[in-house]
């Protein structure tokens, strides 16, 4: 049986996306830190649509996120959506790196 509870843990971000340039975006961690780069371009003329700002805004959410799904689960929120907590679970283990 799996536990629904879920260890509390710092946050990681907040994280935010800054432009770097026509190809491509940089994600910057709370202290101005550079974290990656996620670069690409679909061939648009304007940044605005590239495929590439979209993840990285995913990307920069992520630890958002993560909080977001911890709480859900400790709260649980789930429990009026049959099945929701096992994808919870499993997006929690997926964004800590466990199987």
């Amino acid at each position: 049986m799996r536990s629904t509870e879920v260890q509390p843990r710092p946050p990681l971000g907040p994280w935010r996306v800054a432009s770097f340039g026509l190809y491509g975006f940089e994600l910057v961690g709370p202290k101005g830190e550079k974290l990656g780069c996620i670069n690409g371009s679909d061939g648009a003329d304007d940044p605005e649509f590239y495929p590439a700002k979209a993840n990285a805004r995913l990307i920069a959410a992520a630890p958002d996120l993560l909080v977001a799904a911890k709480a859900a689960l400790n709260d649980r929120m789930y429990k009026h959506w049959p099945g929701i907590a096992d994808l919870l679970i499993a997006a929690i283990a997926k964004a800590e790196g466990r199987p």
